[in-house]
C-alpha cells in the first residue's frame, strides 16, 4: 500500500497546488474541468433559448425581403462598372462620344441620340506593344547573330562567361 500511495499523483501532490499563506489547496485540473463544463453548459442553454425565440420565415433567396425582383431592379454590367469607372477615371481614361440627330423642322426636337463609350486597353498600348516591338526587333537581329559558325558561338559563350564573372566581382 505504501508503494501504491507514493505513485498516486493526487496523493503525491502533483495535481494540487498548496497555497502559501492560506489553509487549503487548489487543483488546477479540477478548476479547468469545471470551467470547461460550465462554458459548455452556458453555451448549450443560450443556444436552446435562442432557437426557441427565433421563428424561421421562408423567403426567396436574394430578394432582400422586398419581393421578387423585376428587370428594372436588377443591375446590368454597365451600371455595376460605372461607379468603378468614375473612381478610376484618370487611369482608365474612357472615350465618350455623343451624336445627336435633330429633326429637320426644328433644332430643338431630337430625332435620335447615339452614345458610345469606349475604354481603350491602356496596358496593351503602353506595355505589350512596346515589348512586342522590342522582341520583334531582336527577332530581326537574331538571324544575323546565328550564322552557323562554331567559332562565333564559342566567342559568344566566352564573352558571356567573362561578363558574368565581371558582374560577380563587381557586385560582391
Amino acid at each position: 500500500g505504501l508503494l501504491l500511495g507514493a505513485a498516486d499523483p493526487v496523493a503525491a501532490g502533483m495535481l494540487t497546488v498548496r497555497l502559501q499563506g492560506f489553509t487549503g489547496a487548489l487543483s488546477p485540473l479540477l478548476v479547468a474541468a469545471a470551467v470547461l463544463v460550465g462554458t459548455v453548459t452556458v453555451a448549450g442553454v443560450l443556444r436552446l433559448v435562442a432557437a426557441r425565440r427565433r421563428a424561421r420565415v421562408a423567403t426567396r433567396l436574394w430578394d432582400c425581403g422586398a419581393g421578387p425582383q423585376s428587370a428594372r431592379m436588377e443591375y446590368t454590367a454597365t451600371s455595376f462598372a460605372e461607379p468603378l469607372q468614375r473612381v478610376f477615371d484618370n487611369v482608365v481614361r474612357p472615350e465618350q462620344d455623343v451624336d445627336v440627330t435633330h429633326h429637320r423642322e426644328s433644332r430643338y426636337l431630337v430625332e435620335a441620340v447615339n452614345y458610345r463609350l469606349r475604354v481603350p486597353d491602356r496596358v496593351e498600348y503602353r506595355f505589350y506593344r512596346p515589348v512586342l516591338g522590342a522582341v520583334r526587333r531582336w527577332g530581326r537581329v537574331g538571324p544575323r547573330l546565328a550564322t552557323g559558325s562554331v567559332h562565333r558561338y564559342l566567342g559568344y559563350g566566352f564573352y558571356s562567361l567573362c561578363g558574368v564573372l565581371v558582374l560577380l566581382v563587381v557586385t560582391r
